[in-house]
């Protein structure tokens, strides 16, 4: 199975139509393939396995009697979950260790100046968290 998606994606190329006429075709080297439905499922199971690698030692939030809640997820959002700001640094840095083993760049400035954005507003709102 894996021999037949590395096919899939190796050598791939692309043209550009100019005047009704292909040009020379364009390797592709990294990316995905536009309207690959096999694309998504591969960047889901990818980040999947990151995520649960991930959250296997992290605390997270309590969720119900005695579950753990460490991420939310939709598409290719992710929302990290923690007790605290030093938690969730933590959390923040094993994401993008594990991720760059899998290939994927995590953009770390953005996502902590949403986590931090996010415990402020929950400071404001409800029951301060934890530093």
């Amino acid at each position: 199975m894996v021999t037949i998606i590395k096919a899939v994606y190796d050598q791939s190329t692309c043209n550009v139509l100019h005047k009704n006429q292909a040009l020379e075709p364009i390797p592709v080297l990294n990316g995905v393939k536009q309207d690959c439905v096999l694309s998504p499922l591969l960047f889901n199971v990818t980040l999947d396995y990151v995520m649960s690698t991930v959250s296997k030692n992290s605390a997270g939030v309590r969720w119900g009697l005695c579950g753990k809640l460490t991420d939310l997820d939709y598409a290719d959002d992710k929302c990290l979950l923690a007790q605290s700001t030093r938690a969730t640094l933590i959390m923040l840095k094993r994401l993008e260790n594990e991720a760059s083993k899998v290939g994927l760049k995590i953009n770390v400035s953005t996502e902590l100046r949403i986590a931090i954005k996010i415990m402020r507003l929950s400071a404001h709102t409800a029951k301060p968290l934890k530093e």
